[in-house]
């Protein structure tokens, strides 16, 4: 498997030109590729439900695209150059233990942003009486955390609530599960929540303003 960007994707299509494209979408994937070879079945089934749906370039290439294929079908690039084409409206919040950043992407703009930092005390591994108060002042210090960013949401990215198409994390996995529980503002937006985190290590507005590149990847399965 590999991942592609936009640009890498679209010069991967302009040299494997395919000529056969079989759209799949989330809820038929992959169980319809039981209509195809052996080898697509194999990969498809191994590497099992997306939510975004797969496409199939001349049953050689297994691609999971990064927003959903809306539609079983086969046929040409047409749709393909479309949904590589869409301005989709965005909200990403990247997002580790003690620093955020997050904002609403209009097309390739960011619209609107917010990036923060609070301590938060590292882990401690001795046990007794000390260590359960040190645990109880982290836990608390976590969730004043939790609350400033829950503000942030609601304060940037609410407001773009029936705009936004997508919703993406980015950081550390644990923690996004945390905040996604913790954060009553997400109930607003769960439907529109990817699950897919992506890959950011540094949670700052430089990585914010680049991270379409991360958004856009396409997964390559070749067969």
């Amino acid at each position: 498997m590999k991942e592609l960007e936009k640009n890498q994707f679209l010069e991967f299509l302009k040299e494997i030109n395919p000529e056969k494209i079989i759209y799949i979408s989330p809820e038929d994937f992959p169980d319809f590729t039981e209509n195809l070879s052996e080898r697509i079945q194999e990969v498809a089934f191994k590497r099992g439900k997306s939510e975004t749906g797969a496409i199939i370039l001349d049953e050689s290439f297994l691609v999971i695209p990064p927003f959903p294929v809306e539609k079983t079908f086969e046929g040409d690039s047409t749709y393909l150059f479309d949904l590589l084409k869409r301005n989709y409206t965005l909200a990403v919040i990247l997002l580790r233990l003690g620093e955020y950043s997050l904002g609403v992407f209009d097309g390739d703009d960011l619209v609107v942003h917010k990036t923060g930092t609070q301590f938060i005390s590292a882990k401690i591994r001795a046990g007794g009486q000390s260590a359960a108060r040190f645990s109880r002042v982290r836990e608390g210090q976590i969730n004043d955390f939790f609350k400033k960013v829950c503000s942030q949401v609601k304060e940037k990215i609410l407001p773009w609530k029936d705009k936004i198409d997508f919703v993406f994390f980015g950081g550390d996995s644990k923690v996004v599960k945390s905040f996604i529980n913790f954060c009553e503002h997400m109930k607003d937006l769960e439907s529109k929540i990817m699950s897919r985190v992506l890959n950011a290590r540094h949670m700052k507005l430089e990585t914010l303003k680049n991270i379409l590149n991360e958004v856009w990847k396409f997964r390559i399965y070749e067969t």
